[in-house]
């Protein structure tokens, strides 16, 4: 019996993997991404946002990395929000049952935002998993300061941007 158990266990991972692998998360990637999240903020992944973005849904999308990483290029029509010094006026702008994703690099930053916007009273909190860097792996366009498709994002720094691997993209630090 226990070979099957092994098995079925393969045959249920082998999905969230291939799932991973095509939405610009691999195996090392993925580790990374969870060695650092807690996990206390839903995830929203990167194919759903893109959907969600092709329906003009009700959403806002935040940036919570520093503002020179947002000027580098950003997720098309996401609001700068930062993270040393994020923007709390902003969230009074905002209705708290709004569907609010947040995203930094890698999902650390926005995780921390997102767990202070839900003691803010937010109801419909995402942390966007594996962040921008899964977000243009998966071939998603990003747009500068100036909301022009850009191939520069900016890879918080030399060590960090090893997990940008689309080969259209140019990392910047």
């Amino acid at each position: 019996m226990f070979p099957y158990l092994q098995l079925l266990i393969l045959m249920m991972t082998l999905p969230l993997a291939s799932f991973c692998q095509s939405a610009g998360i691999n195996h090392e990637f993925k580790k990374t991404i969870d060695s650092y999240l807690s996990g206390k903020v839903d995830y929203m992944m990167v194919e759903e946002l893109k959907q969600i973005l092709d329906k003009s849904e009700d959403i806002i999308i935040l940036d919570t990395r520093e503002i020179e990483e947002f000027n580098v290029s950003h997720i098309p029509g996401a609001v700068f929000m930062g993270y040393k010094k994020w923007n709390k006026s902003l969230i009074n702008e905002i209705d708290q049952n709004t569907k609010v994703v947040l995203y930094c690099s890698i999902g650390y930053r926005s995780e921390k935002i997102g767990n202070k916007l839900k003691k803010a009273g937010f109801n419909h909190v995402y942390n966007l998993y594996g962040s921008i860097f899964a977000w243009v792996n998966a071939g998603h366009e990003v747009h500068d300061i100036h909301g022009v498709h850009t191939p520069f994002v900016h890879g918080y720094n030399r060590s960090w941007s090893k997990w940008i691997s689309h080969p259209g993209v140019q990392k910047v630090w």
